[in-house]
């Protein structure tokens, strides 16, 4: 499409946009795909949209690669949520330690290698809530029924099957939901 448009003398881009609903008070991270001139055009709209006018903004390459690394990124967040989800099941399943999950996340907030925007978030909604009874895991989503927000949408699987790149954590509650074509 893009290169379609520019034969007409029309710009385009697109931007993959993380931050959530949070963007609007924090900033954005914003991955933009785009000609160098388009880019440099929307670049002021980018400066004010991004964490810092420096920071969390990216001309990543031509149009589609600003989707693409979003993509690649919310498989990464995904995988990272299914680790904190186990491992947090894990924790709760040994009931004879009594490990208060509440507090180790917010204790991993601090100091540890694991420490992160997604614990944060998972710390906080914990707060209050021991037994997880406010969250669920519905196969491949994680859902904050306090807040009625779906936190988990949908990973990288068509690319992986796509370029036949193998990926160590397992998607297979998506891959048994949606048959993907191999291309």
């Amino acid at each position: 499409m893009g290169k379609m448009l520019e034969e007409h003398n029309i710009g385009f881009m697109d931007c993959g946009t993380s931050g959530g609903v949070w963007g609007l008070e924090n900033g954005y991270c914003l991955m933009v795909g785009a000609t160098e001139q388009v880019a440099k055009a929307v670049e002021p709209a980018l400066r004010a949209l991004a964490v810092t006018p420096q920071n969390g903004w990216l001309h990543v390459g031509p149009v589609g690669s600003g989707h693409f690394s979003k993509m690649i990124h919310n498989g990464i967040e995904y995988g990272m949520m299914e680790s904190l989800a186990e491992g947090l099941e894990l924790l709760k399943g040994k009931e004879e330690f009594g490990i208060d999950i509440a507090k180790v996340t917010e204790l991993w907030r601090h100091g540890s290698v694991v420490r992160s925007w997604l614990l944060d978030l998972t710390a906080e909604a914990l707060q209050g809530d021991q037994n997880m009874d406010k969250i669920r895991l519905l196969t491949n989503e994680i859902y904050d029924f306090s807040k009625d927000q779906k936190v988990l949408q949908q990973p990288n699987e068509f690319e992986k099957y796509r370029r036949n790149y193998p990926i160590r954590y397992e998607w297979h509650h998506f891959s048994s939901k949606i048959k993907l074509p191999i291309a």
